[in-house]
């Protein structure tokens, strides 16, 4: 083997070495990025969820102000609620000692 041919074959084993060490650290650097993407994708699938919900309770809260109900016809509206919910209970009762 002439000294040209192993000056060749050191260069071409020192590229693969170094090759290999840059497949490796690439190869730490994509499963540290495939993990990030995980986290923002699942944070970004939690926030949707949060805006979905927080736009329906806009929606209620709009058809409640649109309908006028304050907090005092609310409270009002639950009163008769149950009034009526125990008047029912009451009449159930009644129900079942006739039969």
């Amino acid at each position: 083997m002439s000294k040209k041919d192993s000056v060749d074959v050191n260069t071409v084993e020192s590229q693969v070495v170094e090759l290999l060490e840059r497949y490796r650290n690439l190869k730490g650097e994509n499963a540290t990025l495939k993990q990030e993407l995980k986290k923002t994708t699942d944070d970004l699938d939690a926030a949707k969820l949060e805006i979905a919900e927080l736009k329906a309770n806009y929606e209620r809260l709009k058809m409640a102000k649109a309908y006028g109900w304050s907090e005092k016809s609310k409270r009002e509206a639950y009163n008769r609620i149950t009034k009526l919910v125990r008047d029912i209970d009451k009449c159930l009762g009644f129900l079942k000692e006739i039969d």
